[in-house]
């Protein structure tokens, strides 16, 4: 059995436990939990019979229809109104008049049990206008008697300002019965004057912000909110560390909730005993239980193991937790058997079985891991007891899993129906990219964690509305459902939710790493490096993204440090070294990185990607022609990675160095044995073959170079440069030059001067009106190639005198340019045989000045 593989899953698996097992603290709090915070508003639709919520009836001279609509209404005749309407609707013609009706027969209809009413409220509230408000309370009246809070999420997220008063405040109702409490908070800070207009919403703004764990905002609150919040008032100023203030609390609060308050103080302080001593008094085991789990969640893994044997619950579904929290903490102590016995003393409740079953495996795994590993396929083969298969087939798909053998994992489970199997299943799937199966083999299981590993694989898989239903199913707002609301706020634009979730929850790794991640990718490097920043000693995959933030942001110094310290802890091996071959230094360019990071990397054996890594390094080098740095680089990949995928690239890169020094012979052995390895790097490799072959075959080498300058490609512009170098045609080197006049005028001036020198008297001759063209160019050296081709066309018509005035003219535009050599030379030989031996003279002692 691979050890390190499956000691590696269990410390991850016993790290996870205490989020996975243990309850949200907030929510177990009966006082928190079945608080009152209906909120009444003054609200138009009070009373039917009033005729107060009809405005439209008061303020207009209404029609007979109209009125009659109106009145049987406020009669409450509904019966009547409902048989009326349909003859009455269409003689309406006001459309304000028309809306109120259709209003008061979509309320009469639904009053009087018609089904319909509801679909027509709907549609009142969808598209009304001067009645929309009315229409939408009424309809979200209904929506909250029936407990429908999907269709309230739904009209609440379509809400636009001025808000109806009603449907705003049931609206956050309904987020806070979803555990949708950022929601909440962004839509109450979005109508600050709803929040002035009805004070008692600062009772719901306080639960929002204490399910936030904004408890800042929360005692902020105090003057604002009603008696019967003061409990988790007194809870906030707990976890703000205000400890005295909470004293002054305990008179609004009962005997029962001021024992709680004191125990959790005393927990939160380190005083153990007394809280033992104010947990004996309690009379609610539920209080007792999320007490323990308070403490387990702040000490754990290293627990006072005296205060939680000295607890003692009764009720069935509790009594056993102190049990299994002491088994845990055996595991940490490396007290396998006594783990072990303690686990098998753990009756209810049913998911508190399977976890002791599970954790029980893995310490045996611990005492024996070979014996265990054969036991458990002993059972898993010759056992007639079904629950003791699966908690079998359960364990060793996790440590098969744990050592990278998914497949070999699967074939266990496939054996296994239990929850917790089928949960696994789903999650190896999920790990796998395999969505749909995941989806399906948690069809039926009914979760958290199945919801949850669904609501992912629906993210993969686009379907953001399935993984909104299915995270809804999950009645908690635990730290994965916030990494997967966190993530659906990201994809779907709602940056500003996304980083609150990431900001309120970011000491869980999960989602400080995909959050971080995402902050880079919109851009927001400033709000991810100070999340970085707060956390201290960082993971080292974190610690990478650090160092990219710093190079992003132009602290080369810092991130250089970054990098140098995980290549100095074998970590991240290669992410830190391309990291460190990314930054550039603004004096130098790249060449210090790569220098330094050869050396460091000379020092280290064999990683994964480490034949990636130095093709990349081959590639920069051969970039910057530092060939001394390739040849060493090179040498470090062969001869052992010969097998690698990037051999191909290697030998390229090789080739390359021997083209450089001329080797052609060598260059072109190498492309064979690059080709041999990765064929397709042909089309890559087509241009550096034919310059080796230059030196072999020019010949061959320049046919070549014609049929990529006849092509349109990637090749072309090369073809063409090289076609001006090796070509003595003078129209191929001119339609070369051209070619590349708008992309490279250097390269396009060093055709035009290959031309004017190659060229015949009938080229030039031919193209006079280019060479005119030229004469006048801005470009200094065009004009120099213009004078001297104009003075050759001179010459060969026989103008000699004005030939040689016009080689002069060409030294006097610019005495350095490439052609006055030959233009005073020229010069010097017409004068001599014109018998003019002066200017002959003359002209000769010029060019003897010019070096």
């Amino acid at each position: 059995m691979n050890k390190i593989a499956y000691i590696a899953a269990i410390v991850a698996l016993c790290a996870q436990v205490y989020a996975a097992d243990l309850p949200d603290f907030a929510i177990q709090n009966d006082v928190v939990r079945n608080i009152d915070i209906t909120v009444s508003l003054p609200l138009e639709l009070t009373d039917y019979a009033s005729g107060q919520l009809i405005p439209a009836a008061a303020q207009y001279n209404n029609t007979e229809n109209h009125n009659s609509i109106v009145r049987s209404f406020i009669e409450g005749d509904y019966n009547d109104l409902i048989a009326s309407y349909p003859e009455y609707k269409g003689r309406i013609k006001e459309p304000i008049r028309q809306e109120e009706a259709a209003l008061l027969y979509a309320i009469s209809m639904y009053d009087s049990g018609v089904a319909e009413g509801r679909e027509l409220l709907k549609n009142s509230c969808d598209v009304g206008k001067d009645f929309k408000a009315i229409a939408c309370d009424k309809y979200t009246e209904i929506l909250w008697a029936d407990k429908d809070y999907d269709a309230i999420m739904a009209l609440g997220a379509k809400l636009q300002k001025p808000y109806p008063a009603y449907t705003f405040a049931t609206y956050i109702l309904a987020c806070v019965q979803r555990g949708e409490y950022i929601t909440a908070d962004r839509v109450l800070n979005s109508a600050p004057s709803m929040i002035m207009r009805y004070p008692n919403l600062n009772n719901l703004r306080a639960v929002v912000e204490y399910k936030n764990g904004n408890y800042d905002a929360v005692k902020s609150l105090i003057p604002y909110t009603d008696d019967y919040l003061t409990f988790i008032t007194a809870d906030s100023l707990i976890n703000l560390k205000q400890y005295h203030e909470v004293d002054t609390l305990f008179s609004k609060l009962s005997e029962q909730e001021v024992l709680y308050l004191k125990a959790k103080r005393a927990i939160a302080q380190g005083r153990f005993d007394e809280a033992a001593m104010h947990m004996a008094t309690l009379t609610d085991e539920g209080k007792i239980l999320t007490l323990l789990n308070y403490y387990v969640y702040r000490s754990f893994p290293d627990m006072n193991r005296t205060f939680v044997e000295e607890l003692r619950l009764t009720e069935a579904d509790k009594k056993d937790y102190p049990i299994y929290y002491e088994a845990l903490q055996s595991i940490v102590e490396k007290e396998y058997k006594e783990a072990i016995a303690l686990f098998s003393k753990v009756e209810a409740p049913a998911e508190l079985v399977t976890k002791a079953n599970l954790y029980s495996g893995i310490a045996l795994l611990y005492i024996n891991p070979r014996r265990a590993e054969a036991d458990m396929i002993d059972t898993i083969n010759y056992s007639t007891n079904k629950s003791e298969v699966s908690s079998a087939r359960f364990i060793m798909a996790q440590v098969y899993y744990a050592r990278g053998q998914a497949g070999e994992a699967m074939q266990l489970l496939d054996g296994c129906q239990e929850i917790s199997c089928l949960q696994l299943r789903g999650e190896i799937n999920l790990g796998r990219g395999w969505f749909e199966a995941a989806i399906k083999d948690l069809e039926g299981v009914s979760t958290p964690e199945a919801h949850l590993t669904i609501a992912e694989a629906q993210f993969y898989l686009e379907s953001y509305d399935a993984m909104r239903a299915e995270l809804a199913k999950v009645k908690s707002s635990s730290l994965e459902v916030q990494r997967l609301k966190m993530m659906l706020a990201f994809k779907e634009g709602n940056t500003k939710e996304a980083a609150a979730i990431l900001t309120v929850n970011k000491s869980y790794p999960p989602i400080l790493y995909y959050g971080v991640k995402e902050l880079m990718i919109i851009g927001d490097d400033e709000l991810a490096m100070s999340l970085l920043k707060d956390m201290g000693e960082l993971p080292p995959d974190m610690e990478l993204i650090k160092a990219n933030l710093l190079a992003r942001s132009g602290d080369i110094n810092q991130a250089k440090a970054v990098y140098e310290k995980l290549i100095k802890s074998d970590l991240m091996l290669y992410e830190s070294f391309s990291g460190l071959l990314s930054l550039t230094d603004t004096e130098k360019g790249q060449l210090p990185q790569l220098l330094y990071a050869l050396e460091r990397l000379k020092s280290k054996d064999d990683f994964p990607q480490k034949d990636l890594l130095l093709s990349q390094m081959a590639a920069e080098a051969a970039r910057i022609k530092e060939n001394v740095s390739l040849l060493q680089i090179i040498n470090l990949f062969f001869p052992t990675y010969e097998e690698s995928q990037y051999a191909g690239n290697m030998y390229a890169a090789r080739a390359n160095l021997f083209y450089s020094t001329g080797r052609g012979e060598e260059c072109l052995a190498d492309l064979e044995l690059a080709l041999a390895s990765n064929p397709v790097l042909a089309s890559e490799l087509r241009f550096l073959k034919n310059q080796c072959t230059e030196g072999v075959d020019p010949v061959l080498a320049l046919e070549e170079y014609r049929s990529m300058f006849a092509e349109e490609g990637e090749y072309k512009s090369p073809a063409a440069i090289k076609l001006i170098e090796l070509s003595d045609i003078p129209y191929e080197v001119l339609q070369a030059a051209d070619s590349i006049k708008a992309e490279n005028g250097r390269a396009y001036v060093r055709g035009i001067r290959k031309y004017v020198e190659i060229a015949t008297y009938d080229d030039l001759n031919r193209d006079k009106e280019l060479i005119e063209a030229l004469a006048t160019d801005p470009n200094r050296a065009l004009k120099c190639a213009a004078i001297f081709a104009q003075a050759r066309v001179l010459q060969g018509e026989g103008q000699k005198e004005e030939a040689a005035k016009l080689y002069y003219q060409l030294y006097k535009t610019d005495s350095k340019d490439y052609f006055v050599k030959k233009a005073l030379e020229s010069a010097a030989a017409i004068y001599k045989s014109l018998g003019n031996s002066t200017e002959a003279d003359n002209m000769m002692k010029i060019r003897k000045r010019i070096k």
